[in-house]
């Protein structure tokens, strides 16, 4: 389980404002949003200073409906650079944003960004409101086409 991934990774030395970030996050993807809630709290301001726990951040606070707290580490991990918040399209569609990406908070920090995007034939396709949220949607293969990948 996902869980004793988690054991096994702080016992190879994740460090630990990542653990609890991705501790808080699988709380929440269990419904048990008190102690989401709880490990966030305590974690949030060592976690600001991590790229990589700031994404379970993001996940974690759309879970929990936090839109604000969703918009806080979008733009925290613009600080600090972190090369997945540049993936607008994609932010788009991820579970945990996918709860609060109507709200004034999230369209205030992601505005018209990310509203385009092509779409692997080979995935599994889009919902009728996954695919609203771009202006510009197309798909196509994502198998190479000879020395091409389309």
């Amino acid at each position: 389980s996902a869980w004793h991934e988690l054991h096994g990774a702080r016992g190879a030395g994740l460090d630990e404002p990542t653990a609890l970030s991705i501790e808080a996050y699988l709380a929440a993807v269990d419904g048990d949003s008190d102690r989401a809630r709880e490990v966030l709290q305590g974690a949030e301001s060592e976690a600001l200073r991590h790229p990589e726990a700031l994404w379970f951040l993001v996940e974690t606070a759309g879970y929990l409906g936090d839109a604000a707290g969703v918009a806080r580490y979008l733009r925290a991990a613009e600080e600090r650079k972190a090369d997945w918040v540049t993936v607008h399209a994609l932010l788009r569609l991820r579970p945990g944003i996918r709860r609060v990406r109507e709200s004034p908070e999230f369209e205030a920090w992601i505005g018209e960004r990310g509203r385009r995007i092509v779409w692997p034939r080979e995935a599994p396709p889009l919902t009728p409101e996954d695919r609203a949220q771009f202006t510009d949607y197309r798909e196509a293969s994502g198998q190479p086409q000879g020395d091409e990948i389309p």
